[in-house]
């Protein structure tokens, strides 16, 4: 099962790659995609996810609390939005 976790994130991440290059292919679906696949192959590279700044910073009370501030969410929102 890992072996096809290890094999489709590859895939996701040439498409986000690719669609980096390409208007027409969407770039953050693709590599958020592979980043949860690559997670779910390894729990040494999911370890490393959890502990980065950005995890911390706004991820992390969500996941674990399921609770976040006003400012947080908008913030996040924002990113997004300003993204797509």
């Amino acid at each position: 099962m890992k072996i096809l976790f290890i094999i489709f994130g590859i895939i996701s991440f040439i498409l986000g790659a690719i669609g980096v290059v390409l208007p027409i292919l969407p770039t953050t679906p693709f590599l958020l995609l592979s980043a949860f696949l690559f997670s779910k192959s390894s729990d040494r590279f999911h370890e490393y996810l959890i502990q980065t700044k950005l995890y911390q910073k706004y991820i992390n009370e969500m996941v674990i609390e399921r609770k976040t501030t006003r400012k947080k969410r908008n913030q996040s929102l924002f990113t997004v939005t300003l993204i797509f």
